[in-house]
């Protein structure tokens, strides 16, 4: 008896872990999915990102590259060229102009340069200090943007 009370009790608790991993995944009354799959918070801001749920950002200016992820959450691997300055175009607008900032995986010391978010186009520019790369040529940067109100 007391086994079938056991297996009882951890049905039940698998049961409801499961329920509640997927309502704390919902939006709550004063928030929405947007028809595109991204979040959007009680203030119109984009704060969470799927891979694959909505459309792909499009570099416009940043040499010869590759770009993956989201708005929220991209890389661009410049392969050839050696762009001052690399401009994406979001997948989707933004309500309102997200803050962004990079991480640049290959030049040692190339964090912290400037970065301007519109609400549909982000342009990142490397910084000038001594000893900096004034190019992304050849370089992985990862960026990201955060929405606000």
């Amino acid at each position: 008896m007391f086994k079938k009370i056991q297996h009882l009790v951890l049905a039940c608790a698998m049961v409801f872990g499961l329920c509640a991993a997927v309502v704390a995944g919902m939006p709550s009354a004063d928030e929405v999915w947007a028809p595109n799959g991204q979040y959007v918070g009680p203030l119109g801001s984009k704060i969470r990102s799927y891979l694959g749920s909505f459309p792909t950002p499009v570099t416009s200016a940043c040499g010869t590259n590759t770009i993956t992820g989201t708005d929220s959450s991209m890389t661009v691997v410049v392969s050839a060229g050696t762009p001052a300055t690399c401009a994406i175009t979001f997948g989707s607008a933004w309500p309102v102009a997200p803050a962004c900032w990079y991480n640049d995986q290959t030049v040692a010391n190339a964090n912290g340069g400037k970065v301007i978010a519109t609400t549909t186009l982000v342009t990142v520019t490397l910084p000038t200090f001594t000893g900096a790369v004034a190019n992304f040529a050849t370089d992985t940067v990862n960026i990201f943007c955060i929405g606000k109100s």
